[in-house]
């Protein structure tokens, strides 16, 4: 009983570090229909168009001082390894790339605006 009892309460300490610590930062998030950035620690607000539209948003989600160009759904969703529904290629990573080459730019300060157009 006594290991029972024990056993239970390590499992709902793990339960419920492993559920704060999955919004611990913002970032990309991989999920059942493929990845997606949070844009706050939280995870409440993230990267996705209109109803209907795609979004951009210039990202530098590596931390690398480089911001790269992706696409996402109205989901929130990733696009990858394709052409977009507004007719950009993306690579395997999601990345925005003209004659396979990823386009990038410097990485900006945050000021509260993430979606910035291509």
């Amino acid at each position: 009983m006594k290991r029972s009892v024990k056993t239970l309460l390590v499992s709902a300490v793990l339960s419920v570090a492993m559920a704060t610590t999955a919004f611990a930062a913002v970032g990309w998030r991989q999920g059942s229909s493929g990845w997606w950035y949070a844009l706050t620690d939280n995870g409440d607000n993230w990267c996705r168009a209109e109803s209907g539209k795609v979004k951009w948003y210039w990202l530098d989600g590596n931390g690398d001082g480089t911001s790269e160009c992706y696409c996402f759904n109205d989901g929130g969703w990733l696009f990858t390894n394709c052409t977009t529904p507004d007719g950009y290629r993306v690579n395997a990573d999601g990345k925005w790339v003209v004659n396979g080459v990823v386009q990038t730019k410097s990485a900006y300060i945050h000021t509260g605006s993430h979606a910035l157009g291509h």
